[in-house]
């Protein structure tokens, strides 16, 4: 089970050294693409069913709503979303 996590952790880790290569290249739309892929193995890896992650997502819209607005597609909001996993 432990070898498992840690294959787990460093296909995490590979997804955000490669997140950041990209956003680096300033490949935006690639960036959002890679970022919402990380947070489908994260979802996966973690057995989160379909119906928490979209209790997750409308807490998300719901603090959004509370701050300043950001386009609900925007890469800003996945960011917040996949950060959100890393603790």
């Amino acid at each position: 089970m432990k070898h498992m996590a840690t294959e787990q952790h460093m296909l995490i880790k590979a997804a955000d050294d490669l997140i950041a290569a990209v956003e680096g290249l300033g490949l935006d739309d690639a960036v959002y693409l890679l970022k919402m892929a990380r947070l489908e193995m994260l979802v996966q890896l973690n057995g989160i069913s379909a119906h928490e992650l979209e209790a997750f997502a409308c807490a998300v819209k719901q603090q959004d709503a509370e701050e300043p607005r950001l386009e609900e597609s925007s890469p800003q909001t996945i960011t917040k979303v996949l950060h959100f996993h890393k603790r």
